[in-house]
């Protein structure tokens, strides 16, 4: 019984670590690039009242 238990847990764990390395890669890049992402939501624009200035900048 105890073999059983060991022979299935020892397959389920085989089984999850080769979905790992067959559905995330290490050498996958990402479908979406910061460049895309800046195109689709356009051009930061501030937010009113909260000017920048050197004054209440922190660096």
């Amino acid at each position: 019984m105890a073999r059983s238990i060991v022979l299935v847990l020892t397959i389920k764990l085989v089984g999850i670590l080769c979905m790992k390395a067959f559905l995330f890669p290490d050498s996958a890049k990402p479908l979406v690039d910061a460049s895309a992402i800046e195109r689709l939501l356009g051009p930061q624009q501030p937010v009113p009242g909260q000017e920048m200035d050197k004054a209440n900048a922190r660096i």
